[in-house]
């Protein structure tokens, strides 16, 4: 059962790019207001100046070295992402069962919440329990956590126009194949007209602290490292996995990614997780991938609460 709160996806290309009520076909940009543009249009610049240069200086060999050390911990990591994912898709089914109906939408956020925490802390408590190593294994460790984070900034300055020119190339499919879809995610649009100020903390909280940390334990720590260094995997000099087997991981996690949210999303979304699978492979760190994800979400929910002012 997917996370709807794991779902928020506010890009500005998407949904503020929908045709008005009138029927006419507008410009996807001329619904923006002129100040939005501007920022879209620098912080584009910016990112295409600054990847430039990163190419230019690092390249885009994909370094990670591996991250199952010994073999034994191919097993245990395996062991370990059913148990985490049962937990993800156990907890919202057993109370959804639970209650014989389908849930609220305050409930659905708080499952989400629930279940995400849970989720979080049996990955914590199993991966130091079951592998040697701990946190190090999937580059966790203390020690990563500055350097992950800065990395994530750099990388979502990188991604966010990217993502938001696959939502612009995305609506305009949809709008020239007849095609509708909710003009924006239905968490954000509850936390838009919602007064409750609780509530409000707690689908915030969620999308930006909660389902970043789950998604990427879940889908890039896990699902993508038992992909791309599976037995299989190690192949190359220096313990290093293989780059066909990194690429192939990153693209199969990014679906799955994918597939679990709105099916309206999923291009954009796609395009997303390419760039956290990549990130991930490529500073061999999850906290890069985790400030990514939790950035691009905080930029959605503060974008679309602007969207909706002016």
């Amino acid at each position: 059962m997917p996370n709807p709160v794991g779902e928020l996806y506010a890009a500005g290309g998407q949904s503020q790019s929908r045709a008005r009520d009138d029927g006419q076909s507008e410009e996807l940009m001329d619904q923006l207001p002129t100040s939005a543009v501007i920022i879209v249009l620098a912080w584009t610049a910016l990112a295409v100046a600054l990847g430039g240069y990163l190419l230019a200086r690092r390249g885009v060999r994909i370094a990670g070295r591996s991250r199952i050390e010994p073999p034994a911990n191919f097993g245990n990591l395996l062991i370990l992402f059913f148990i985490v994912a049962g937990v993800w898709i156990g907890i919202p089914s057993f109370l959804g069962s639970m209650r014989g109906k389908e849930l609220s939408t305050v409930e659905m956020v708080s499952v989400g919440a629930v279940s995400n925490l849970v989720g979080i802390l049996v990955f914590f408590i199993g991966n130091g329990a079951m592998r040697r190593g701990g946190m190090g294994g999937l580059r966790m460790a203390e020690g990563g956590i500055r350097r992950g984070i800065g990395w994530g900034v750099v990388g979502l300055l990188l991604i966010e126009p990217l993502i938001f020119w696959s939502g612009v190339l995305t609506e305009w499919f949809y709008r020239k194949y007849g095609i509708e879809h909710p003009g924006a995610h239905e968490m954000l649009e509850v936390l838009g007209s919602s007064h409750k100020l609780w509530f409000q903390a707690l689908i915030v909280v969620t999308a930006v602290v909660l389902a970043p940390i789950f998604e990427e334990i879940l889908f890039r720590g896990l699902i993508q490292t038992l992909i791309g260094q599976g037995r299989t995997g190690i192949q190359t000099p220096e313990n290093r996995p293989s780059v066909g087997r990194a690429w192939l991981a990153i693209f199969l996690s990014a679906l799955l990614f994918a597939s679990v949210h709105e099916p309206w999303t999923m291009p954009p979304i796609f395009v997303l997780a390419l760039c956290l699978g990549y990130a991930y492979e490529r500073t061999g760190n999850l906290w890069t991938s985790i400030t990514m994800h939790a950035l691009f979400n905080l930029v959605s929910v503060v974008q679309y609460q602007w969207l909706m002012i002016h």
